[in-house]
C-alpha cells in the first residue's frame, strides 16, 4: 500500500499545492523562532563552562595552516561550480543549482 500523504514521490502526489506548502513551512518556521524569541530570555549556555578539550590528535590537524587552504580551496571550487551551474547550466530541472540552495 503507497504512503501518499506523506509526499514521498514529490511535490506533486502532496494533498496540498506547493505553495501551500511553502506557506505552512515558512509560517511554521516563523513560529518556531518567535517562540524561541520569547520562551527563552536568559543564555543557557554558560561562557565559563565551554566542556572539555580535544585531544591533541583532533585539534592540531583541524588547526593546520594546511587543512584549512584544502578545505578554503574545496569551497572555492564548490563555489565556482554552483556559480557555473546557475549562469551556464540548462533552463531546466536538470540543473544542479537549484537543489545547491534549497
Amino acid at each position: 500500500m503507497p504512503v501518499l500523504a506523506h509526499g514521498v514521490g514529490g511535490s506533486e502526489d502532496l494533498p496540498i499545492s506547493y505553495t501551500w506548502a511553502m506557506i505552512g513551512g515558512a509560517w511554521a518556521l516563523t513560529f518556531s523562532f518567535a517562540i524561541v524569541l520569547f520562551a527563552w530570555r536568559t543564555p543557557r549556555f554558560s561562557g565559563d563552562a565551554p566542556g572539555r578539550p580535544l585531544p591533541p590528535w583532533v585539534t592540531v590537524p583541524v588547526e593546520s595552516r594546511a587543512v584549512r587552504l584544502v578545505v578554503a580551496g574545496f569551497a572555492l571550487l564548490l563555489a565556482a561550480w554552483i556559480t557555473m551551474a546557475a549562469f551556464f547550466g540548462p533552463n531546466s530541472e536538470g540543473n544542479p543549482f537549484a537543489g545547491s540552495v534549497y
